[in-house]
């Protein structure tokens, strides 16, 4: 054999897939789509052919024995398959067998969810439910006898499967259905609620701390939270996601002077985000806000907060000197 460094197969692309099957009532069975692509000199399905030839012709090195002379455990695979079957058969759904609407609603009440559960029942165990009579009764034996199983069977725990837990209903709130995710609306609709918390979070990354009611400073500490992480990434991505959140609208040349001051502020903000603000962060993992509760407001009674950052410390206050205290006399004068 002399290596080359060339191609000369006619077959330039193979492409497979393989997708679950159905064949009547079985669904673990496998389906495999080929797809060959050739240059003209042969056609997809001798390519196909010769290549399975060719393969047989290499493993039949390995197949070359007496089949006599081999003796297989025909009779245990053949009832282990029996067992699966019969496993299957009896953890299948009773929703499956296609019974009337009075006889399944008598099953879903008396919580028997499975062919196995049915089949342990007898006659009279099964007359006790409330509203099941002979009516349902023969229907029911009728489909277990196609089945193969009768009423007052004796199974195996072994071949039975625990019941599947069901999921919980959604909580029913009126006429409208909870699906048990609240938010903090904070007397706004969506759009107005995230600007006045991008508002909030840019004053709060510029001034190191901003006071609001408890509700606002809840629902903007996670933004502010998220902000920072952003900040620590550094990417350019990182900061298009902040300059969205933030309300940093592009830049354009046709925009009022009010816009371009906006602009110009929410770039700041970036900025101050980025470069100067999740810098001092870099060894913290999480927590990067607290919130100080404070009195009541005055008017609605509203809870008020201050909302800043964990490394912020307030200036402390000027005291007044025998320096400064004439001039303030004069001043009042």
């Amino acid at each position: 054999m002399i290596p080359i460094d060339s191609l000369f197969s006619p077959v330039t692309r193979v492409r497979y897939a393989v997708e679950a099957a159905r064949v009547g009532q079985r669904t673990d069975y496998d389906r495999l789509i080929l797809e060959i692509w050739t240059d003209g000199r042969i056609s997809p399905d001798d390519a196909l052919t010769q290549a399975s030839a060719i393969l047989q012709h290499h493993l039949d090195v390995f197949v070359g024995y007496d089949k006599n002379a081999v003796e297989f455990e025909e009779a245990e695979t053949k009832q282990d398959d029996e067992k699966a079957k019969l496993k299957k058969l009896l953890n299948m759904s009773v929703n499956e067998i296609e019974l009337s609407v009075r006889a399944a609603n008598c099953l879903n009440n008396a919580n028997i969810t499975t062919v196995g559960q049915l089949a342990m029942k007898t006659e009279a165990e099964m007359l006790k439910y409330r509203n099941f009579g002979k009516k349902s009764l023969n229907e029911i034996k009728e489909k277990l006898a196609a089945l193969g199983l009768t009423l007052g069977m004796n199974i195996d725990a072994s071949l039975l499967e625990a019941p599947k837990e069901e999921a919980k209903p959604l909580a029913i709130c009126g006429n409208l259905m909870c699906h048990r995710k609240r938010a903090a609306k904070l007397g706004r609709t969506g759009e107005h609620r995230n600007a006045m918390l991008a508002n909030l979070v840019c004053s709060l990354i510029k001034r190191k701390r901003v006071t609001t009611t408890l509700a606002r400073a809840k629902a903007a500490r996670p933004v502010a939270e998220k902000m920072v992480t952003l900040g620590k990434t550094g990417t350019l991505h990182a900061r298009r996601l902040a300059a969205a959140r933030l309300r940093h609208p592009a830049r354009t040349l046709h925009r009022s002077k009010a816009e371009r001051d906006a602009w110009r502020r929410n770039e700041d903000v970036v900025r101050i985000l980025f470069e100067d603000l999740a810098p001092s962060f870099k060894e913290r993992n999480g927590g990067y806000t607290r919130i100080v509760k404070l009195g009541q407001r005055q008017g609605d009674a509203a809870q008020r907060a201050i909302l800043e950052w964990v490394d912020f410390t307030a200036p402390a206050p000027q005291e007044t000197t025998a320096e400064t205290e004439p001039k303030a006399a004069e001043a009042t004068k």
